[in-house]
């Protein structure tokens, strides 16, 4: 779900300027066919052979995820793939908040305050507005609105009257976000290449 207003969206694409603000990571093992060939040509990528079929496993969780991921990140040597040499972690810090409890099952579980769990994570109920209030992040994952539709609406009115968490600052941005800074000296001229350390 949104948090955050089409205008602070606005912004927050403007102070970016193209910066990926995504995480980078090698594909997790379990969620895919470590033994098909995942070159270009492999893929079928530059054919007319709907590529989705390669990661179309119902065997395997998370698929679509790997998917955006491989067509993203430079691992296929393409152009317009992001570089990936500075990105090393996989914490996101600006697009999603979320609480994880990986290998639990989906239903009441008390680490949550709105004691429900699914898919790992914990649905945002009315106990988590203050978090979601104060959040930089952009999305809050999971809302379930049959679950709790208080928390979509009470997001709505938030959003509304302007009481939704700040954007965060260039200095916060580059501080977190290697490609923020590339990006920075970049469109100050002062990059030469090689010379930029992560």
């Amino acid at each position: 779900m949104l948090i955050k207003t089409p205008r602070q969206l606005s912004d927050l694409s403007d102070l970016l300027n193209y910066t990926s603000i995504m995480g980078f990571d090698y594909g997790l093992k379990d969620r895919y066919d470590v033994t098909a060939d995942w070159t270009p040509a492999g893929m079928k990528l530059l054919k007319n052979d709907k590529v989705i079929q390669r990661f179309d496993d119902d065997k395997r969780f998370g698929v679509d995820e790997m998917m955006i991921m491989t067509l993203y990140e430079n691992y296929l040597g393409l152009d317009g793939q992001m570089e990936s040499n500075c990105v090393k972690e996989r914490e996101d810090k600006l697009t999603r908040l979320n609480y994880w409890n990986l290998n639990q099952p989906d239903g009441v579980y008390q680490d949550c305050k709105s004691n429900w769990l699914r898919h790992s994570l914990c649905v945002f109920g009315v106990e988590y507005l203050k978090e979601i209030s104060e959040s930089p992040m952009v999305l809050a994952n999971k809302v379930v609105e049959d679950f709790d539709f208080g928390t979509v609406l009470c997001v709505r009115e938030m959003m509304k009257n302007g009481k939704t968490g700040k954007n965060p600052d260039t200095d916060w941005l580059a501080s977190n976000f290697p490609q923020f800074r590339e990006m920075q000296m970049k469109a100050n001229e002062t990059f030469v290449r090689g010379s930029f350390e992560c």
